[in-house]
């Protein structure tokens, strides 16, 4: 019994090195944002048994060409089509990393997701603000390149980071942003290195 963790890019590129390996099992992680072409690339006569982990509800292969999405699908991955096409899957229905209040908000999506028990308790509710959520409405227009980005929204981010860090019962190491692309946090740690905030929220 042996096993390689590989990138599904160098995996695809590296047909020859994967057919020396024979392997048996293969395992795909984000199955649902990998492209069918690369997966089915690295897919050997070796191959018996192969587990697709993922979530086909949430973002898709990045495909740039809109000719080969609109006209070939590209952006359909083969987790999402087997799904499609009433192929046999599993689902998780509990999840334990969320508050009550931020799990029901997923129910159009996920209706049969369900908390475990104590869920509450073990992730305490800030003391410094009200409620646990804010939806923060701008009309600050996006840069979009090869990702996207929007700077009025991460000077707001990072100088809300900055009140939080003031606050004394909570330790400077415990502040987390996080963003969908990572053009936008990318960003948002060049404003914080030119506030010189990466000292100030370690």
């Amino acid at each position: 019994w042996y096993q390689r963790r590989v990138r599904i890019i160098g995996a695809s590129v590296q047909l020859s090195l994967i057919q020396k390996l024979s392997p048996k099992v293969v395992i795909i992680e984000e199955a649902a944002e990998v492209l069918e072409s690369c997966l089915v690339a690295v897919l050997s006569k070796s191959v018996q048994k192969l587990i697709m982990i993922g979530d086909h509800k949430q973002l898709r292969p990045q495909v740039d060409t809109y000719y080969l999405r609109k006209e070939h699908n590209f952006h359909i991955s083969m987790m999402e089509r087997l799904i499609r096409l009433n192929f046999p899957y599993k689902s998780l229905v509990k999840q334990g990393r969320m508050r009550t209040e931020f799990s029901k908000m997923l129910k159009d999506i996920y209706p049969d997701y369900d908390n475990f028990d104590g869920l509450d308790a073990k992730n305490e509710q800030l003391k410094c603000i009200k409620d646990s959520m804010y939806f923060w409405s701008h009309e600050y227009p996006e840069n979009k390149d090869r990702s996207v980005k929007n700077e009025r929204e991460a000077h707001m981010v990072v100088f809300t980071c900055i009140i939080f860090s003031f606050q004394v019962e909570y330790k400077k190491k415990t502040l987390r942003f996080s963003a969908g692309y990572l053009g936008q946090v990318q960003f948002r740690f060049v404003i914080m290195a030119l506030l010189n905030l990466i000292y100030l929220i370690k």
